[in-house]
């Protein structure tokens, strides 16, 4: 594979997987609430999506780190949801997470090893 794959796919697949989950804010609109409050309701329905491209812009530059950050945050929301959600939800959202930092860990490794090759 080619180090510009390498280096886009995980990123790439994080933008996508925000946008997934930004979906979910769409269902909080609608309810016949106020422009305010609805406003209010879509925004903390998009915090996850925030915390997952704050995790990416950490990750941009510490790929190792941001494998862990997305490692915790799959775990964490494994426990979070336990037996509230169903588990094909868990699945996709912890298991996309999970890849994601998979990911970026071999992005790391491999970075890590040219540059051991290099000297």
């Amino acid at each position: 594979m080619s180090d510009r794959v390498l280096f886009w796919a995980p990123r790439a697949l994080t933008l996508f997987f925000a946008a997934f989950l930004a979906l979910f804010a769409l269902d909080a609109t609608g309810h016949g609430l106020s422009l305010w409050h609805s406003a209010a309701v879509v925004g903390i329905h998009l915090v996850p999506t925030a915390v997952v491209l704050a995790v990416l812009a950490v990750a941009w530059r510490w790929e190792a780190v941001g494998a862990g950050i997305y490692y915790g945050l799959a775990l964490g929301y494994v426990l979070m949801a336990g037996r509230r959600v169903h588990w094909t939800a868990v699945l996709m959202i912890s298991g996309s997470l999970a890849v994601l930092g998979t990911l970026f860990l071999v992005t790391a490794r491999l970075r890590r090893q040219r540059a051991t090759l290099r000297r």
